[in-house]
């Protein structure tokens, strides 16, 4: 992972890379995401988790994430509604 070697920007770049071939991968939204917030990145971070939800707003590891970071970033609201998200699609809500 280039990330892990210190070389973010290049992880990055070839996430929008894969995501110009295909932008509807959410685990690659999710991934760069993650690259994001590791960079400390965190607003970058939750629009690109947003858009990992918004391909599969039931998938609970891009609900659980854009929760937990947008904790992170104060918006306790919004960070409730995504956790109630991922509960409902777990079936716990």
């Amino acid at each position: 992972c280039l990330a892990a070697l210190g070389k973010t920007d290049h992880a990055l770049a070839a996430f929008d890379q894969a995501l110009r071939l295909e932008s509807r991968y959410g685990d690659a939204w999710l991934a760069k995401a993650n690259t994001l917030a590791d960079a400390g990145r965190l607003d970058e971070a939750i629009t690109a988790v947003r858009a990992a939800v918004t391909l599969a707003p039931g998938n609970t590891d891009y609900q659980t994430a854009l929760g937990n970071w947008l904790t992170q970033s104060g918006d306790h609201a919004a960070a409730v509604e995504a956790q109630r998200a991922a509960c409902a699609a777990r079936g716990n809500d």
